[in-house]
């Protein structure tokens, strides 16, 4: 029974872990990205628990289950990334292009 407790808390954390990531954005993103490094850092001491607690083949009966929810997370996690280097990259053009425009008009001025 305890067993199935520590599982079922372990999925929650995770499943949490997996909306945070889902919700960042660029706004949000030190924010989101410390709640969920935070959850995985809890997730990973329930995990090192349980497997000095149970044998193996007690925690293989869930292993499915939790491969799953860890494939998501990691899979969410790349993506947002992705997004967030998008977006430096596209701030980073913007910025660039302010600048040349900047340099332009301070030439156009010395004409």
């Amino acid at each position: 029974m305890a067993m199935n407790y520590e599982i079922m808390g372990l999925k929650q954390i995770l499943s949490e872990v997996l909306m945070d990531l889902n919700s960042i954005t660029f706004e949000n993103f030190d924010e989101k990205f410390k709640e969920a490094k935070t959850k995985m850092i809890l997730a990973n001491e329930i995990k090192k628990q349980l497997q000095n607690s149970f044998s193996t083949d007690e925690l293989k009966q869930n292993e499915k289950e939790l491969l799953i929810l860890a494939k998501l997370i990691q899979k969410s996690y790349d993506n947002t990334i992705r997004k967030i280097k998008e977006e430096q990259f596209r701030i980073s053009n913007n910025l660039k292009s302010v600048w040349n425009m900047k340099k332009i008009a301070i030439y156009e001025v010395r004409k």
